[in-house]
């Protein structure tokens, strides 16, 4: 039943046992005894015991496994070096030996597992969690970093208590400031009593990797396509996508839809690229759309970042940025979705529920569904950004993409909304697939008018977008996302201004006021929150939209920067990546095979 002993500090260990195993186990039954000869009537007691349950997989009915965490906090602290033998009476658990070392990793102490910005404020954080019992006790007043390559001690300072609880992962949090530290090198902390964290950097380059495995999960997404040597990552190769003739079937639906045309249910129309949408298979208009806002954001603020052609691609090598290689095999799916008769665009290509093997071995079809105001207005803008990206070095594909924008805009303002505003789309009968609810399209017409207006500089964009603006009650909260897309169409047009377009100054404070808010928004946060992260109060656990997307907040404060000059913005935004690879209660990287965990 027992499936491990993990050290917390010296004075506190979590065992996990099997929960498929019924035990119930007090203080009382665990005696810790050291083993050696001269410590071999020592004896320490369990002083208090703490229970937690956390879910650690599924079974092949995809059924979640359970495993029981017992914390048991000491009475006496652990010896370094000591063998101990932990023993439990009435319980079908056998003993445990082990030995204590005071310089083990141990997650009670929380660092950015890549490392750190020479420039940046650089804070890790300690504290764990007992369960039942409560927070962790930390005793241990100071820190010290110590440099790997020489073993010696190069910076020490005193913890500091940021909180007593934390609501969110229930534990003291403590934080260990070491920004003062700049030089190059390999590191880790040590505190006496807890152990050492895992090893981190300090280099002007330390995220370098990270950006080129997380560019590259575009290619491993790729419909389509096959993923192998010498371009896919060890062990992620697959031998095709989804089988072309699987891709796709009018949905019945949209001939029930105010914008069907000649569609006729269960015919097939041939639909290829694109990327998937996460874990599932499924491709959505609406969520592949702000991945055009990303990159473009990212080239309007540092377009120097963007420009390799050997982020190991089939496209590399071919003289034009992957970055822009990578976009493409994008839109090509997002102008397959486009109906060419109407402009108009089909929201999703999915299958009636979702797929559980690999991409090739798929047997199920994947539908068309209803075109959508939400789905066009979002292509429009894609589309937009994307021919404004192609103009200098590749006119004539930019001239074919942004006629399908332009086209996708003729659609929106022949045609009333559908939904209609207020409503959310909701699947028919019989489908699972992600629906992505959103009541209201006016911020996807607005982003669409934005991006038209600063690639073409036409009057009637500009026009169509001063509408929406006063319709619309921005919220600076709401990040860029499938249904939050305002503030893109907001930095869309403060850099339309910045290119010598005409946008009038009252507005264009209004826009860039709203984007600074957002930002300060962000950082509100992030100082409210005991492990620095852009988590808002109502997100009440540590994974989807907080700790896990920390990173989001990059652009808007890199944003925010770029507009007012204030360097406390481009600061924080190093801050950001923080949470996303370690620096957390879990002690966990966000990102797969980045990271020690």
């Amino acid at each position: 039943p027992a499936l491990y002993l993990e050290p917390l500090s010296s004075n506190a260990l979590t065992l996990g046992l099997d929960d498929a195993f019924d035990i119930t186990l007090a203080a009382k039954d665990i005696h810790l005894h050291a083993i050696s000869e001269e410590k071999q009537s020592v004896t320490i007691q369990a002083e208090k015991l703490g229970h937690s349950r956390t879910v650690v997989g599924f079974d092949a009915l995809e059924k979640p496994l359970t495993e029981l965490r017992v914390h048991i906090e000491l009475s006496t602290a652990l010896e370094d070096g000591q063998p101990y033998l932990l023993k439990f009476s009435g319980t079908p658990l056998q003993d445990i030996a082990f030995t204590y070392k005071a310089d083990a990793i141990t997650r009670t102490i929380q660092v950015n597992q890549v490392g750190y910005l020479p420039i940046s404020r650089k804070i890790a954080f300690v504290g764990n969690w007992l369960g039942s019992a409560g927070p962790l006790a930390v005793t241990a007043e100071h820190f010290d970093v110590i440099d790997e390559n020489t073993g010696k001690v190069l910076f020490s300072k005193e913890l500091k208590l940021i909180s007593h609880s934390d609501p969110w992962s229930g534990n003291a949090v403590y934080h260990a400031d070491f920004s003062p530290l700049q030089t190059a090198g390999q590191y880790h902390l040590f505190i006496k009593g807890i152990g050492r964290s895992d090893s981190f950097k300090i280099s002007p380059d330390v995220y370098r990797d990270v950006y080129r495995k997380t560019f590259r999960l575009f290619f491993h997404s790729r419909n389509s396509i096959a993923v192998t040597e010498p371009y896919a990552d060890p062990g992620f190769e697959r031998s095709a996508g989804i089988p072309q003739s699987l891709s796709g079937l009018i949905h019945p639906s949209i001939l029930n839809s105010p914008f069907a045309g000649d569609e006729t249910a269960e015919s097939f129309r041939s639909i290829s690229g694109g990327w998937f949408d996460a874990g599932d298979y499924g491709q959505y208009i609406v969520n592949a759309a702000p991945v055009w806002h990303a990159f473009a954001a990212g080239i309007d603020l540092r377009s120097d970042n963007f420009v390799s052609d050997d982020m190991g691609i089939i496209e590399s090598g071919n003289g034009v940025p992957d970055v822009i290689d990578e976009l493409e095999w994008g839109m090509n799916w997002l102008l397959a979705m486009q109906d060419k008769k109407d402009g108009g665009v089909y929201s999703r290509l999915v299958p009636l529920k979702w797929d559980s093997q690999l991409p090739h071995e798929v047997s199920n079809p994947r539908y068309l569904f209803e075109k959508t105001t939400h789905a066009t207005a979002s292509i429009a803008a894609a589309a937009a950004i994307h021919a404004r990206l192609l103009m200098q070095e590749h006119p004539h594909r930019a001239k074919q993409v942004l006629a399908a924008a332009e086209s996708a805009w003729s659609f929106l303002v022949e045609r009333q909304p559908w939904p209609a505003e207020g409503d959310r789309y909701r699947n028919p009968p019989g489908v699972h697939a992600g629906e992505y609810p959103d009541k209201s399209s006016l911020d996807n017409r607005m982003w669409a008018a934005a991006e038209l207006y600063r690639t073409t500089g036409k009057d009637n964009y500009l026009a169509a977008f001063t509408a929406f603006q006063k319709q619309i009650e921005v919220d600076p909260t709401a990040l860029v996302s499938f249904k939050e897309q305002a503030l893109a169409a907001y930095w869309a047009m403060s850099m339309a201004a910045n290119s010598g377009l005409h946008v009038n100054a009252e507005l264009l404070n209004q826009l860039r006021e709203k984007l600074i808010s957002s930002a300060d928004w962000l950082l509100r946060k992030s100082q409210e929150h005991p492990y620095l992260a852009p988590v808002h109060q109502h997100i009440g656990f540590t994974g989807w939209g907080s700790f896990a997307h920390s990173t989001r907040a990059v652009i808007p404060l890199l944003q925010a920067h770029a507009l007012s000059g204030n360097i406390d913005y481009k600061d924080r935004a190093a801050d950001m990546t923080n949470p996303q690879l370690g620096a957390n209660p879990q002690s966990i990287s966000y990102i797969t095979g980045i990271g020690q965990r």
